[in-house]
């Protein structure tokens, strides 16, 4: 599935992004993408690895990309159209 270009329209009620965000550079458009597919009131539920503080040569052969804070979680809500309910 290219997840930069997503063919549904408020189709779905929940949408789970599980360990997926931190591989692919275009983070945004993607959660824009993912937005613009969900319900009104629709859900996302998503997980990636957190702090770049933890970086390791590891997380180069697992081709991530980056790593994520609760700002850099708020800022991608703010400028994608969800709002931000939880972060732990």
């Amino acid at each position: 599935m290219d997840l930069l270009r997503l063919m549904w329209k408020e189709r779905w009620d929940v949408a789970f992004l599980l360990d997926v965000l931190e591989h692919i550079p275009q983070d945004l458009e993607v959660l824009q993408q993912i937005r613009g597919s969900l319900r009104p009131g629709g859900l996302l539920i998503l997980t990636a690895l957190a702090l770049n503080l933890f970086w390791t040569d590891n997380g180069v052969l697992a081709q991530h990309v980056r790593r994520y804070s609760r700002g850099d979680f708020q800022r991608l809500a703010d400028n994608s159209g969800f709002e931000l309910c939880l972060t732990r």
